[in-house]
């Protein structure tokens, strides 16, 4: 068997678990609602040839393409990856926030893993979390400096904004109950709070006290969570001594 032609390939080198740089998750968020362009990807391979596309878009309107040709060794998965890749680099080089629109579940479910030992998927993990922190401070900055635009206020704004009122209603209630057994739990609980603050904060429960999460990442740290039997088991933990407390508060005198 003639394998000459391999000296001439550049391998995709499986990296040293003790040199990862990027052996964290990357998480992926759901679409960005008000970004500058909404951009797809795909790879190809036809017989022995293999390619990939970034196709841009804004406002429905395909404004510019950018087509890759690969070598016959290279796979569709890696052609899908390197579109993402590509797209990435293209919305980093330009400044811009993008939503990349992919059909290739197994380059997302790469780009996820904690554990990708290809070089080539780490080279793009790690471009993606520069990329992120760049789109991270720009966003920051919006927050001051951006140009004012309307988009619907989501439904979590009304539990936002009714929640301080009631919690402060709750907790003038429950400064104002007069009874033994209200004057007996008020000694151990100053005041009440809403589930995050029994699951993260109550002195009550601080045995079963799990770690609040960044606004970013809660959507992760629930998938985690609920896969998780020992998170669950101090949920539900945390849950119980919250319930005691409110059932002391009916309790006859």
């Amino acid at each position: 068997m003639n394998t000459d032609h391999l000296a001439l390939v550049s391998l995709d080198i499986k990296s040293a678990f003790d040199n990862m740089n990027c052996s964290k998750f990357v998480i992926l968020n759901e679409n960005i609602s008000n970004a500058d362009f909404e951009v797809y990807t795909d790879g190809s391979r036809i017989e022995d040839e293999t390619g990939f596309a970034v196709c841009i878009l804004q406002e429905n309107n395909n404004i510019e393409n950018h087509i890759y040709k690969l070598k016959g060794h290279n796979s569709v998965f890696q052609a899908e990856l390197a579109a993402i890749h590509s797209a990435a680099n293209w919305a980093a080089s330009k400044n811009v926030s993008i939503n990349i629109h992919t059909d290739s579940l197994s380059s997302i479910a790469a780009i996820k893993s904690a554990s990708a030992r290809s070089s080539f998927v780490n080279n793009l993990k790690q471009d993606l979390v520069k990329i992120k922190h760049l789109v991270d401070q720009q966003a920051k900055l919006a927050t001051t400096t951006g140009v004012d635009t309307i988009v619907p206020a989501p439904r979590s704004y009304v539990k936002r904004i009714l929640n301080k009122p009631i919690i402060k209603e709750w907790n003038d209630y429950w400064r104002q109950y007069n009874s033994t057994s209200g004057a007996r739990v008020r000694e151990y609980l100053e005041h009440v709070g809403d589930a995050d603050h029994y699951t993260f904060s109550c002195s009550l429960t601080q045995k079963f006290h799990l770690v609040k999460p960044a606004d970013a990442h809660k959507r992760a740290w629930f998938q985690n969570l609920i896969n998780n039997s020992q998170a669950l088991n101090k949920l539900k933990e945390a849950f119980r001594i919250s319930g005691d407390v409110c059932d002391s508060l009916t309790q006859a005198v």
